[in-house]
């Protein structure tokens, strides 16, 4: 069972453990995809819980500034509410992911609603990348998903959603924990705006100028 997410005011452990999980759960999960190995420099910029119309617009005029790719993990219920944004995501070359509908807990939902949940999102959302909300889910449910989705977690967090997190504070974890092969969680959220918006540009100017390249996950 996984818990890598923390959204309460418990201990610091769970923050540092769902901002960079560590090598003994990814070893227990091995079937999840934590990083992508490569030789050529590349990570994996990726946002979940949009399209939101205030946020998203705004990352993507930031990607296209500087021609960076993302993949962009999105709940089918913001699909439905606002199909314009989801269609410009798509139309600029950006991939997009199954975040589930409703955005459910899976240490709280029994394995038959959350894996109808995440069908029901399949329907709006093309593919087979998967990310679990919250990155919550228990082995029953990775194994009634995982022959036809790619369950997708992270390398590091920049923990942008919280309102703790001061300006500054995501681009000291890109510089902190970014390497060849990571994935990297952002949101197009409201609760994320103050700080995606303001620090994106200069983490997408920390990367390139360290040679990393930008690339969205194939699904």
């Amino acid at each position: 069972m996984l818990f890598m997410h923390c959204t309460g005011k418990g201990p610091d452990i769970l923050k540092r453990l769902s901002q960079k999980p560590p090598v003994w759960i990814r070893k227990w999960f091995p079937e999840l995809i934590w990083v992508i190995p490569n030789h050529n420099n590349d990570v994996y910029l990726t946002f979940d819980d949009g399209p939101n119309p205030e946020v998203t617009p705004r990352i993507l005029d930031i990607l296209a500034r500087y021609d960076a790719m993302a993949t962009f993990f999105c709940l089918g219920r913001n699909v439905e509410k606002y199909p314009e944004i989801f269609d410009r995501i798509q139309r600029e070359g950006h991939v997009v992911g199954n975040h589930s509908y409703s955005h459910p807990d899976g240490w709280r939902t029994g394995k038959t609603k959350y894996v109808e949940d995440i069908e029901r999102a399949a329907k709006l959302i093309p593919g087979t990348l998967f990310r679990p909300p919250y990155g919550r889910i228990r082995p029953i449910q990775i194994k009634a998903l995982k022959e036809k989705y790619q369950i997708v977690m992270w390398d590091f967090m920049c923990w942008d959603f919280k309102k703790r997190t001061t300006k500054g504070d995501c681009l000291k974890s890109v510089k902190k924990y970014c390497r060849t092969g990571s994935i990297v969680v952002f949101h197009d959220t409201n609760r994320a705006q103050e700080r995606i918006i303001s620090e994106l540009a200069c983490i997408i100017d920390w990367f390139e100028k360290k040679g990393f390249q930008f690339k969205k996950l194939i699904c």
